[in-house]
């Protein structure tokens, strides 16, 4: 209504867009058995020995913790330890036990985002192999595949959701 003065936006045509879209998708299928291959190798290299490895030394150190707390309080039942030391280091294991189950939540969040990670791999993968990478008639390959679309004045930038970006210029 105001014109450019207001907004700065330029048209570009739904044709356009779904074409440039389509010539995105095929440009990443094309390359797509290097490029899963790399993802998967890179997001288990990154995410699953190290992350497994943490969580086990995490619940070892709460196994540990908890038995300390189990000795402190026979220590306390024998009348081996005064008041004020036991409550003082319940106090301190109730902190460590809290920061170690923190980390340990933090931990199963990255487990969480690794399985989300071999999901959409094996979902594409699938699409792959039926065909359908690039049928979008009801969009919901499109929905399982893409988290981003952004529209720039010469080209489109595809993000999926693996973490791979495909660049397009417009195709006409």
């Amino acid at each position: 209504m105001n014109g450019r003065k207001v907004c700065d936006s330029h048209h570009v045509n739904e044709d356009v867009l779904y074409a440039t879209y389509h010539a995105a998708v095929e440009a990443m299928i094309e390359d797509a058995g290097a490029l899963l291959e790399v993802i998967q190798t890179e997001t288990e290299v990154e995410m699953q020995p190290s992350n497994k490895l943490a969580m086990d030394e995490v619940e070892q150190q709460i196994i540990e913790l908890q038995e300390r707390v189990l000795d402190l309080h026979k220590q306390k039942r024998a009348m081996a330890i005064s008041d004020a030391y036991y409550n003082a280091q319940v106090n301190d294991y109730s902190q460590q036990l809290a920061a170690l189950e923190d980390r340990q939540r933090a931990l199963q969040t990255a487990e969480a985002r690794y399985a989300t990670v071999r999901m959409w791999l094996a979902d594409f993968q699938q699409h792959m192999q039926d065909g359908d990478a690039t049928d979008d008639r009801d969009g919901s390959v499109m929905k399982t595949l893409v988290e981003a679309i952004i529209v720039w004045d010469d080209h489109i930038e595809v993000r999926f959701k693996c973490g791979a970006t495909v660049e397009q210029k417009y195709v006409a």
